[in-house]
């Protein structure tokens, strides 16, 4: 037999598991709500979103050393790139 105060236990922290889940649910949509509004004025503005892209003379570059053989880190330390960029270069070079 389950005695009452545990019964009664279990069902507060019952209670509380749902209005935690509620909470974060809230949370979330609002956090989207806000991130779409500020995304669709951003738009609205003209503001370009995402990161800067790289010219074409330095993409030309990194193409040139990655050809000679040269390394993904030592081509993205000589020319101040990142590894993914270099990367992404060098997976379009197949």
């Amino acid at each position: 037999m389950v005695s009452p105060v545990w019964s009664s236990h279990t069902a507060t922290v019952g209670h509380t598991c749902a209005l935690a889940k509620q909470g974060r649910q809230t949370v979330r949509i609002e956090t989207i709500a806000g991130q779409l509004s500020t995304r669709g004025r951003a738009v609205a503005q003209g503001v370009k979103l995402g990161r800067p892209k790289i010219d074409g003379a330095t993409e030309r570059k990194v193409r040139k050393q990655l050809a000679k053989g040269v390394g993904i880190l030592k081509v993205a330390k000589s020319l101040g790139l990142g590894t993914g960029t270099v990367q992404r270069i060098a997976r379009e070079l197949g």
